[in-house]
């Protein structure tokens, strides 16, 4: 059974930035569904960066793909996809209250599974350059539970699960199969483990982090973010600042950078830069955006530009980098582009919200290098989810925006530059001059409470519902 994260939300997509992982922030609630993730007004800008193309044939759903169809009495939920193309989902029944299934590429289960997991929850869910699947589970009240390894074969590795305290927020696989996992427990507080492949804590860890950081007469509660690079460093936002860890769990030199009270998730440049938005946390502030070396300097050059509120920040494929300005009580209004000094990028012209409403609570930066921009009604108000392309001017693109009805849960960009758009039980997807795409919308089948997406490596998408796990095809039709 999957619980939902801080902000509601379960979320089967793999952000750029995570070695060889994905997951989703720690679960302090357990709502027998997730939310909107576009339903929290002051909730941060979500960002999503163009996904890599698959490689390989393994990644290919079969031609005679068939939807698989749960035995009666059991549920599903969640979707993943191994980097070999291995569907995973959850069934759950009452002989079996948490497990994890894998299906090959015609919509079977695997040999060896499902798998039983410890707990009766799962939170986070990653991959290793194995092949492996990492499970972090958590009992009923959260307060503890387990990691666990799978090989491809549905063997739960040796020296594994390993039982932690409270719930896991972030699990992450270096590149040399460390596992990393962000943890938060009500009695511990809060901290970074680092595992070995064979489940051993390695020397020099955990990394302690602190839960509250005070600012003013305000105490403050910390959300860390982790991020492992290629070269095996560990990036962490917390109190300090933003902090890197060599492979020991100790401080780099150079490090920790701290600016201010508040720190908005890193991004990460191809040529090793790394840029964060510092500030005071606050409605009406001024904060700036940093340019940081890999040694925790600033970069020379980097003309450190300074923004209204608490910005979330993307990069595009070119370099560029874009701002989403406000959020964190200031909802965003703008979307900013700067150049590689950081300077306003020449011939952009800043999109604004129209003076009809809304606000901006997804920044997308597509595979060609359009952007994608999310704009919801205000807080308090109903009305319609307004999508808005953005050409390489700033400027909106022809035949956009588009208007979406109902709660929108998922977005998700394709490496063709596909974007699909989940509302409620239909997803529509939209070729990138903004229009429909032949054979689409979707319209998922049965009673929809809540529908589990995720990209297909091969093109198209797979789909689960509480009792199916269904590919369907870039063209909108599906294999029965």
């Amino acid at each position: 059974m999957l619980a939902a994260d801080r902000r509601g939300v379960l979320t089967s997509l793999c952000v750029a930035a995570l070695v060889a992982g994905c997951g989703t922030s720690a679960p302090t609630a357990r709502p027998e569904q997730p939310t909107p993730s576009r339903a929290a007004s002051t909730a941060p800008v979500t960002v999503s960066a163009p996904p890599a193309a698959s490689q390989g044939a393994a990644a290919t759903p079969s031609a005679t793909w068939t939807t698989y169809n749960a035995p009666t009495g059991t549920t599903l939920g969640g979707v993943w996809v191994g980097p070999d193309g291995t569907v995973y989902t959850s069934p759950t029944s009452s002989t079996l209250p948490n497990a994890l299934l894998a299906l090959g590429p015609d919509g079977r289960p695997k040999l060896g599974w499902p798998v039983a997991l410890p707990d009766p929850y799962m939170s986070t869910v990653a991959f290793g350059p194995d092949g492996s699947i990492y499970v972090a589970t958590i009992t009923k009240d959260g307060t503890a539970g387990h990691l666990v390894v799978i090989g491809p074969d549905g063997a739960i590795r040796p020296g594994w699960p390993y039982p932690t305290t409270g719930s896991t927020g972030q699990l992450l696989v270096g590149p040399d199969g460390t596992v990393y996992a962000l943890l938060s427990s009500k009695t511990d507080g809060d901290s970074l483990l680092a595992l070995n492949s064979d489940g051993r804590l390695k020397s020099g860890w955990p990394y302690r982090l602190a839960t509250t950081v005070k600012f003013g007469s305000q105490t403050i509660p910390v959300d860390h973010q982790v991020t492992v690079r290629p070269d095996g460093t560990v990036y962490v936002t917390g109190a300090p600042g933003l902090v890197a860890l060599d492979a020991d769990g100790r401080v780099k030199p150079g490090w920790p950078f701290a600016a201010s009270a508040w720190y908005n998730r890193p991004v990460f440049a191809a040529d090793g830069t790394i840029y964060i938005g510092t500030g005071p946390r606050g409605p009406a502030v001024l904060s700036t955006i940093v340019a940081l070396d890999q040694n925790g300097s600033p970069k020379r050059g980097w003309r450190s530009p300074t923004i209204y509120g608490n910005p979330t920040l993307g990069l595009g494929p070119d370099g560029t980098l874009y701002a989403a300005e406000g959020c964190c009580g200031n909802p965003a209004e703008r979307i900013l582009a700067f150049g590689s000094d950081g300077s306003a990028r020449a011939a952009w012209s800043v999109y604004k919200v129209p003076v009809s409403g809304g606000i901006i609570v997804g920044l997308d930066i597509g595979a060609t290098g359009d952007v994608y921009v999310t704009v919801a009604p205000p807080p308090g108000k109903t009305g319609s989810n307004r999508l808005v392309g953005l050409g390489p001017d700033g400027r909106v693109l022809p035949s956009w925006p588009t208007t979406v009805e109902g709660p929108l849960w998922a977005q998700l960009f394709a490496p063709d530059g596909t974007a699909y758009f989940v509302s409620g039980n239909t997803i529509t997807a939209l070729v990138p001059d903004g229009h429909l795409r032949p054979g689409w919308p979707y319209t998922i089948p049965g009673t929809v409470t809540y529908p589990w997406v995720t990209l297909s490596p091969g093109g198209g998408l797979y789909v689960v519902t509480s009792t199916s796990v269904i590919w369907v095809g870039p063209d909108g039709t599906t294999h029965r």
